[in-house]
């Protein structure tokens, strides 16, 4: 296997920008039962959205609590995402979504 270093730039809200082709956020639920996941995949799903990682940690509140990272390929500014945002931010009332922003693709090695 290969190894992949990979960094993030962090703004304030003021200096993001929804431009680029590929979105990253962090969801925390606050919940766990069954079929969890798979709602949150739908809101992708469903718009025809492709995910190219996510991951699961756990959260660090108590045993069995998780949060997700999920990479998504298109950026803020096309509707489909932002409906996919708005359906993830429902599923997680109980919890968080933070959106860590688009990014440009061509600066991306994978």
């Amino acid at each position: 296997t290969s190894n992949a270093t990979r960094f993030l730039v962090v703004a304030p809200a003021s200096a993001r920008s929804d431009a680029g082709g590929k979105t990253t956020l962090i969801v925390y639920p606050n919940a766990n039962y069954p079929g969890l996941l798979l709602e949150l995949l739908e809101a992708f799903a469903d718009r025809n959205l492709n995910l190219s990682r996510i991951e699961s940690r756990p959260s660090g509140e108590r045993l069995g609590d998780y949060l997700f990272h999920f990479d998504v390929d298109a950026g803020l500014y096309e509707e489909h995402m932002r409906l996919a945002v708005d359906d993830i931010e429902a599923i997680a009332e109980n919890g968080w979504v933070r959106v860590l922003g688009s990014y440009d693709t061509e600066h991306v090695l994978e």
